[in-house]
């Protein structure tokens, strides 16, 4: 199952490698990353990034709605199955992509087939 990993951001320049971070350690294989800036002011895109970083600048602030739209167009066009998307002051558990991935393929076909959102909750220790 192809994920792209998904981040949209505006004036995240204080929480987005975290995110990026948080991406890059996961246990499922993960083979693009894309980042949708929403023409962020600050230095949210003033840094190296990793190779599997794809950055979309966006000329003015589409908000979240415009952002997602954008990656969503993104990974239909790249061919991948699923888009796993977060906010840039996220950073998931490192095997949270791999749980959702497993709980779909535990679904009967009938399920699969009309399943298009899985969500995941915060972890209470």
């Amino acid at each position: 199952m192809k994920v792209l990993a998904y981040v949209h951001t505006f004036n995240d320049a204080d929480v987005i490698d975290g995110t990026i971070q948080a991406f890059c350690e996961q246990t499922y294989p993960i083979d693009e990353i894309l980042l949708v800036d929403n023409a962020s002011t600050d230095a949210t895109l003033d840094r190296t990034f990793p190779s599997k970083v794809t950055i979309i600048k966006n000329d003015q602030n589409l908000g979240t709605s415009g952002a997602v739209a954008i990656g969503m167009e993104y990974a239909l066009a790249h061919g991948y199955d699923w888009i796993y998307i977060l906010d840039a002051d996220s950073a998931p558990q490192p095997d949270a992509i791999e749980n959702l991935v497993r709980c779909y393929e535990s679904l009967s076909p009938e399920l699969k087939a009309s399943t298009w959102w899985l969500s995941s909750l915060l972890k209470e220790d």
